[in-house]
């Protein structure tokens, strides 16, 4: 469902008939109005009508069901730096990645496979033909907004000129693995992540910003653990 946001639409304005100077005359003379005055107030056409504005409506925050992409992420604390491509059905409660981790003095390849509905991690690495199964003790898939998220601000990532920015969508809100409000940004319409900042109470500050992404998967496949995973301990 896309991200649907009204727009704020003033109300028209209109020019009140101003009095002229008679030339026969040294007094000021105004202008007789075209229709009485009960008519001229009922079609609000003879004063200026105050600038109302209608209030925006709250954007829905539907994720697509089916997102591929490519990600960064910085955890602060642990002087981590992420990048890497991820894979994510949210009606199959599934999501994979492949991520690239650089820290201090060391470099990590590895794919995580993350399913939700058997409540399991695998870490999985292909050079090494090696898998870990980790319990998943977390409700939230990645690309799902957390209960409660609420409607924050709408801004233009670069410039509100056409053709020149993306319009976005902010929001935030609390959860009980994150210390302090989190703000995430999509986009206004389809509701694609853009950014999201974290501070998560197992890793500490974390930000992540998303790029190239496509709807569908485009290999199925990568939700199926390796033939090595079912010697995973």
């Amino acid at each position: 469902m896309p991200c649907h946001f009204q727009s704020l639409i003033p109300t028209q304005m209109h020019a009140v008939s101003l009095p002229v100077p008679d030339p026969r005359a040294d007094r000021v003379t105004p202008l007789r109005p075209s229709m009485d005055a009960a008519d001229c107030a009922a079609r609000r056409l003879c004063t200026i009508d105050a600038a109302v504005w209608k209030m925006p409506a709250v954007p829905s925050h539907d994720p697509p069901p089916l997102l591929e992409g490519k990600f960064s992420a910085v955890i602060s604390q642990q002087n981590m730096n992420i990048l890497g491509s991820f894979s994510s059905d949210l009606p199959g409660r599934r999501f994979y990645l492949r991520e690239e981790v650089y820290g201090n003095g060391f470099t990590l390849f590895e794919d995580i496979l993350m399913l939700f509905s058997e409540k399991v991690m695998y870490v999985i690495s292909y050079t090494n033909s090696t898998c870990i199964s980790l319990p998943l003790n977390m409700d939230l898939h990645p690309m799902e907004f957390p209960p409660k998220a609420q409607y924050l601000n709408q801004v233009y990532i670069g410039s509100a000129l056409p053709g020149e920015g993306v319009l976005a969508d902010v929001w935030t809100g609390t959860y009980s693995m994150i210390k302090g409000p989190y703000f995430i940004t999509t986009t206004s319409t389809g509701c694609l992540p853009i950014s999201g900042v974290f501070n998560v109470e197992t890793i500490g500050n974390l930000v992540a910003a998303y790029v190239d992404l496509v709807y569908g998967i485009e290999d199925p496949n990568v939700f199926t653990p390796p033939s090595f995973c079912k010697k995973a301990n």
